[in-house]
C-alpha cells in the first residue's frame, strides 16, 4: 500500500531544522463519549501533559477545559465519534492554509476508521509530527477474517507515510483496536523507522458495569528515533472501559534522520 500523493509535498514539513529542546510528556485515551470522564479528565490535567489526544469524543467543553488547563490550543476532528488533540502551545500551518490531514482507512463502512496527521508545537520544545489513528473495529465475528485484513492494509497504509514523512520525530497514537503483540500490525511500523513504546494492558476495565482486570493494551504508543521513552503507565479511568496512556519522552540530540 502506498500513502497519498497530497503527503509528498509534507515531507519537508516532517523534516524540521531543529531538534526538540525538553522531555514532553503525552497521554492517548479512547473513550466513550457516553460515559462520563470528570475524575479521570481531572487527574490528566493534574500531570501537567503537553500532548492530549482523545479518541472517541469531540466534545467542545471537554476540550475547551483541556485548553485552558494546558494554555494551548485544541483541534476538534469530528470524524465517526470524533477525536480531540490538545496542546501546550499550538497547532503549525503547512503547504497553505490547513493545519491536519485526513488519510482514509479501510473500513467496513466509509467514515469509521482514519489516520489524521498534525504538526503540534510545543512551547519550549519544538515542532514534531503527529499522527492519530483510529482503526476499524470487527463487526461481528463474520466479520473477524475480513476485519484482519483490513487492519493489516491499515498498518501497510500508516507505514508507508511513515516513511515518507520521515519516522524520526514522528509520534503515532490512537485506538488500534487490536493489542500490539501482533506481528502483522507491528512489523510494518517496525520497518518504518518507528519504535514501539510498551505500554501496560488498558483494556477492558470494566465488564458490564462491574471493575475487570484489563488484559490488552489496545491503545497504541509509537515514536520515532528522536525520542527516547521513559516507563509508560495507565490512569485512573473511572467508570470508562479503557484507561488513559501516559508516557514521558526525552528528545535524542545525536540520531540518524
Amino acid at each position: 500500500a502506498a500513502a497519498p500523493d497530497w503527503l509528498r509535498p509534507l515531507r519537508k514539513c516532517a523534516i524540521l531544522p531543529k531538534a526538540a529542546k525538553a522531555p514532553i510528556r503525552l497521554v492517548t485515551w479512547t473513550v466513550d463519549d457516553t460515559v462520563p470522564m470528570g475524575e479521570a479528565l481531572a487527574e490528566i490535567k493534574a500531570k501537567r501533559p503537553d500532548l492530549v489526544v482523545l479518541v472517541g469524543t469531540d466534545d467542545k467543553t471537554i476540550g475547551t477545559e483541556l485548553s485552558e488547563a494546558m494554555g494551548g490550543e485544541v483541534k476538534f476532528l469530528p470524524y465517526g465519534n470524533g477525536i480531540t488533540a490538545a496542546v501546550r502551545g499550538s497547532f503549525q500551518y503547512c503547504e497553505g492554509n490547513v493545519d491536519h490531514w485526513v488519510i482514509h482507512m479501510p473500513a467496513a463502512f466509509d467514515g469509521d476508521a482514519q489516520a489524521f496527521l498534525t504538526f503540534p508545537h510545543i512551547e519550549h520544545v519544538g515542532v514534531m509530527p503527529l499522527m492519530i489513528l483510529r482503526a476499524d473495529r470487527p463487526h461481528s465475528v463474520v466479520d473477524l477474517p475480513d476485519w484482519t485484513q483490513r487492519l493489516s492494509r491499515t498498518t501497510d497504509i500508516v507505514a508507508s507515510a511513515v516513511q515518507m514523512l520521515g519516522p524520526s520525530r514522528m509520534l503515532l497514537v490512537g485506538d488500534f483496536q487490536a493489542p500490539g503483540t501482533s506481528q502483522a500490525l507491528t512489523r510494518p511500523l517496525h520497518q518504518s523507522g518507528l519504535q514501539s513504546i510498551p505500554t501496560p494492558p488498558n483494556w477492558p476495565r470494566r465488564v458490564a458495569g462491574l471493575p475487570f482486570l484489563p488484559v490488552h493494551a489496545m491503545d497504541h504508543m509509537w515514536a520515532g528515533s528522536s525520542w527516547h521513552p521513559q516507563r509508560a503507565r495507565t490512569m485512573d479511568s473511572g467508570d470508562q472501559v479503557r484507561s488513559p496512556l501516559i508516557v514521558d519522552l526525552t528528545p535524542i540530540e545525536a540520531h540518524a534522520r
